[in-house]
């Protein structure tokens, strides 16, 4: 799964648009370049988004034990820097005390999300005390290409993922294999989205993540990961600015900084 898949499966502000109209998000813009031009995500050093949580309406909650979503989480994009023909993005997202650091990279052909990155599939900081081996990816479209946002694609990950136990348990926690498979698809027309308080026009991303873990001490049996199913809603020069999943989660944004502002 994702960030949620790998904190339950895998061992497992206040606004500040200060009431701005729904135009003031598409505003902030034009002071920084989007790394490889894309403006769905427009990813420039000193840029940042803050999230608030929410729960979706008309969603059926899964039943069982849920881990408490932090009220808010922040992304930051901390540097853009070219690297032969592509561009490395690198972001700092944090949430209540934790902080992770993720890369993304970009060129011509496309978006590069690791599957901890909030941009992967709307969920902040990646797994419960896991980190993410060498992420081995096969694809051949990216909705992101061109620096536009259109089509569908499909990608197949496979990563190793280990755990630390929480600090004083004394638990053995066993290193698990990870293969995962990401459709997205955009939407045709725009739509209108809540932010914490303004409307906004919005492409929908609808994202579908499939997968399995199989532990090193039993490479016979894998495990099925409960399939996801995501919205993301993307404004021109903003980015994201609301998240939704079929775990009954959900994200909208609360402030937008751009880079260089």
């Amino acid at each position: 799964m994702v960030a949620a898949h790998l904190r339950v499966a895998l061992l497992p502000l206040v606004a500040a648009l200060a009431a701005a109209p729904a135009t003031a998000l598409a505003q902030q813009k034009k002071t920084a370049r989007p790394a490889c031009g894309i403006r769905a995500l427009p990813l420039a050093e000193g840029s940042q988004w803050t999230y608030q949580y929410y729960t979706p309406p008309d969603v059926q909650l899964p039943s069982g034990l849920r881990v408490q979503d932090p009220p808010t989480a922040t992304v930051k994009v901390l540097s853009v820097a070219k690297n032969g023909d592509k561009t490395v993005i690198s972001l700092e997202e944090s949430y209540r005390k934790v902080v992770v650091k993720t890369q993304l990279e970009c060129d011509k052909n496309g978006l590069i999300i690791p599957p901890d990155s909030f941009f992967f599939a709307g969920q902040p900081g990646g797994g419960l005390q896991t980190t993410l081996g060498k992420i081995e990816r096969k694809g051949e479209t990216n909705v992101f290409a061109g620096g536009g946002f259109s089509g569908e694609a499909f990608e197949e990950l496979k990563t190793t993922a280990t755990r630390e136990p929480s600090v004083g348990s004394g638990a053995v926690l066993v290193p698990a294999k990870l293969e995962m498979e990401r459709k997205m698809v955009v939407g045709g027309s725009r739509e209108s989205v809540e932010t914490v308080a303004a409307s906004v026009s919005a492409s929908r991303l609808t994202i579908n993540l499939t997968g399995r873990t199989t532990l090193d001490s039993s490479p016979d049996k894998p495990f099925n990961i409960l399939q996801l199913d995501v919205v993301m809603y993307f404004a021109p020069d903003v980015g994201v600015v609301q998240v939704r999943n079929s775990l009954g989660q959900g994200w909208k944004l609360a402030e937008h900084k751009v880079g260089g502002q």
